[in-house]
């Protein structure tokens, strides 16, 4: 079928269990820098608010000539309503 399965491998750190820091790869092969996906991101937490920033470098299967992918993404949650 053709159908891909990479194998994804990361790490979270957190300092001060405020600020936390992320990094991941996946792929088929490791060795093939140009056939893995890369993502990365920052958290920054404060009681029941958090704010977090994300990359992500990702293979384009519909796109053959240009197949990286760079993402972005910013989200925030936080509490709504009484308790």
């Amino acid at each position: 079928s053709g159908a891909v399965n990479p194998y994804p491998v990361g790490l979270e750190q957190a300092l001060n269990n405020i600020v936390f820091l992320r990094g991941g790869r996946a792929g088929e092969r490791f060795n093939d820098l140009n056939r893995v996906a890369y993502t990365a991101g920052l958290g920054i937490r404060r009681g029941e608010t958090s704010v977090d920033f994300s990359w992500r470098r990702r293979l384009s299967r519909a796109l053959p000539n240009e197949p990286l992918v760079h993402s972005f993404a910013v989200s925030v949650a936080f509490p709504v309503g009484a308790k």
